[in-house]
């Protein structure tokens, strides 16, 4: 369809273009390729048993082919090789060193995540999520920064780790908490923020979209201009206790 593209701002022909990339659905076809739907309910029901659909959530109302697959694209090529690739140069490959506390935390530094690829990829989800109209994104709603984030994509500029900066939980040690789900984003307050979470396949992705000061325990688990962030992970047995908590059913 023609239209106006959200990011470039030129009339063009618009393409599907996926809110949440298809690479981050991984965990969720069947093996007919079908897409698994998934909310908070049917992480109690067997997998087998869960309702279908061809492909994931995509908005063909927002952006060009140029945007999608190049300016866009880029950032989701390299999130792509750094999540799920499988023989990656060592030069991009991230280093993970786990570490826990006598108290039972743990937690996972990554270090050679690049600064600018990685903080830009998960912002344009954020933004194309904000923009979207589909039912699924309903709940993402960032306003005045959509313009804000827009112009850090659009001009390849990630500014500094207190803009926008991102936390990451992962369920992924708990093995009593399913990992194919992608379930609908939701916005919240924490510490006087308002924040996006958005639980994809075991992670829990959450944004604090704001213009005031950050807590330090927030930009100290934040992705950093040194290529390193910090990965919570949710103690064994806690799993399903935190996505309740997260998505508001706790």
């Amino acid at each position: 369809m023609k239209g106006t593209c959200r990011l470039c701002g030129l009339g063009k022909e618009l393409v599907d273009s996926h809110i949440i990339p298809d690479f981050m659905y991984k965990f969720l076809f069947d093996d007919k390729h079908k897409l698994i739907l998934t909310d908070m309910e049917d992480l109690k029901t067997p997998k087998s048993k869960r309702r279908t659909r061809n492909t994931g959530d995509y908005d063909n109302s927002i952006l060009c082919a140029t945007c999608d697959n190049i300016v866009i694209g880029q950032y989701e090529t390299y999130a792509s090789n750094i999540i799920y690739g499988e023989k990656i140069p060592i030069s991009i490959s991230p280093v993970l060193k786990n570490y826990y506390n006598a108290l039972g935390t743990e937690w996972t530094e990554c270090s050679n995540i690049n600064y600018k690829s990685f903080k830009l990829f998960m912002l344009s989800i954020l933004w194309r999520a904000s923009i979207s109209k589909r039912e699924m994104f309903n709940d993402v709603n960032i306003g005045s920064h959509e313009d804000i984030i827009k112009s850090m994509i659009w001009n390849a500029d990630p500014k500094n780790e207190d803009d926008y900066p991102m936390i990451l939980f992962t369920t992924n040690h708990d093995e009593d908490v399913s990992k194919d789900f992608i379930l609908q984003p939701r916005t919240e307050k924490l510490y006087g923020h308002h924040i996006v979470i958005f639980p994809i396949t075991g992670m829990l992705y959450i944004f604090f979209v704001s213009s005031h000061k950050k807590p330090d325990m927030i930009l100290e688990r934040t992705l950093k201009k040194n290529n390193t962030m910090i990965i919570e992970r949710i103690p064994a047995g806690q799993g399903m206790d935190y996505l309740l908590k997260y998505m508001g059913a706790k």
